[in-house]
């Protein structure tokens, strides 16, 4: 398993169906900024670019899920065909 410190930043457009139910979209920029297992900055490639795609709820006033795909379009290394794809899973509070 390869850990590794990761900066992305999303810019998300946000389409309302209703009151509670959200569509986002948009691209992202991500940074390696370090890498544990044998990084070496000349051999990865530190800079992702990234298409996301999502779904939100907000289930109460103060209270929402998010559900959000990140597909690279990028390789992660100069050598191999291998792009970022996650899956991810929010719960948070509104303020």
């Amino acid at each position: 398993m390869i850990r590794a410190l990761n900066i992305t930043i999303p810019i998300m457009l946000k389409v309302n169906f209703s009151k509670n139910l959200t569509l986002e979209l948009g691209p992202q920029a991500g940074f390696l900024l370090s890498q544990k297992n044998k990084f070496n900055p000349n051999d990865s490639i530190t800079f992702d670019i990234a298409a996301n795609i999502g779904l939100g709820y907000k289930v109460s006033k103060k209270l929402f899920a998010q559900a959000r795909y990140w597909l690279g379009l990028t390789d992660t290394k100069s050598d191999t065909k291998i792009k970022n794809s996650i899956l991810q899973l929010s719960i948070g509070i509104l303020l």
